[in-house]
């Protein structure tokens, strides 16, 4: 992967739970870190790939693996007005170099911006 293929700037955050005075839990996301990425619809022969490991999923974000951090399936990914649930997390090429993270796109009110 070259470093050209990392275009967008994305912010991946994480669930926290908040309890309010009532006792009721609910759970907002709050920033965890930025990276550049790269991210590519799911079409064509890909689809079938990622059903074999995330059947759920539309799109594939790839980003450099950073050490020290922790990415798994309950962080969301904020690349500009869309969201994304995090599918699954996969490390590859030559361990530490790269994340491969499988994601849904969100739709609705929280997720695209055909509905503001």
């Amino acid at each position: 992967m070259r470093s050209g293929e990392l275009r967008q700037r994305a912010i991946f955050q994480r669930p926290v739970r908040v309890v309010s005075g009532t006792g009721e839990e609910t759970v907002t996301y709050q920033d965890d870190f930025q990276a550049s990425v790269g991210i590519k619809g799911i079409r064509g022969v890909m689809v079938e790939n990622a059903r074999q490991v995330a059947p759920n999923s539309t799109h594939k974000i790839m980003l450099r693996f950073m050490k020290g951090r922790v990415l798994n399936e309950t962080h969301r990914v904020l690349i500009g007005c869309n969201q994304y649930d995090v599918i699954h997390v996969d490390e590859i090429m030559l361990k530490g170099r790269y994340w491969e993270v499988h994601v849904k796109q969100r739709m609705g009110a929280d997720g695209d911006k055909t509905s503001y």
